[in-house]
């Protein structure tokens, strides 16, 4: 009877090596970071919106037409993996579709370069769709918060949705927000960090 019960102690820990914690890594990495959209007090890039005295998370985002504004997104790891490339862009029409023109840096210190152009710059380009390709190794921890920067150039009006593509050495993972492009910037955007809290855009002419 020891015996088979060893035995059979051996067999659940070789399923859950070789196959139950593999499936449920995979399954996990589906979706490896939650991914936001951040609105800083002290950021003058983020012209786009009615600032306060507090920082914001939102899942969407509302920008003016016609115009470059600068976009910060932010990524919380929900498990630790290798990331070996990131990929950004909307659904939509190829030419009127919002799309990325730059990567920007807003918070190494000591760093001789802080924005990037696809390219121009090695591990920075743009595919034949619009969406934006980031080539460069990065270890994710869980829990961590990273903050990137994007000039976006966004064109018609509409109602676009967002990808974010986690392209790791074993499987890739997607987060998906929405980003809403209108002539004259009313719709307001929840935040999603404060009770009953909605952030108004600045209300301008496109240019």
């Amino acid at each position: 009877m020891v015996g088979a019960g060893i035995a059979a102690v051996g067999v659940l820990i070789t399923l859950w090596v070789h196959f139950v914690r593999p499936w449920l890594r995979n399954r996990k990495l589906r979706r490896p970071c939650e991914v936001h959209f951040v609105i800083r007090p002290d950021s003058k890039s983020t012209n786009y919106v009615l600032h306060d005295d507090r920082r914001h998370q939102t899942r969407l985002l509302v920008l003016p037409a016609h115009s470059e504004v600068e976009i910060e997104m932010g990524l919380r790891a929900l498990v630790p993996f290798r990331e070996i490339e990131f990929v950004f862009g909307c659904d939509g029409l190829e030419e009127t579709k919002p799309y990325a023109k730059q990567w920007i840096d807003r918070f190494s210190a000591n760093t001789t370069t802080t924005t990037w152009t696809p390219g121009q710059d090695e591990g920075h380009s743009l595919d034949i769709h619009g969406f934006y390709h980031r080539r460069k190794e990065v270890h994710r921890n869980l829990g961590t918060h990273y903050v990137n920067s994007l000039l976006l150039v966004t064109r018609a009006p509409g109602r676009y949705k967002t990808h974010f593509c986690f392209l790791t050495d074993e499987i890739e993972g997607n987060d998906a927000l929405e980003i809403v492009v209108e002539d004259v910037p009313r719709t307001r955007m929840k935040c999603t960090i404060h009770s009953d809290c909605y952030i108004r855009p600045l209300a301008r002419q496109a240019a």
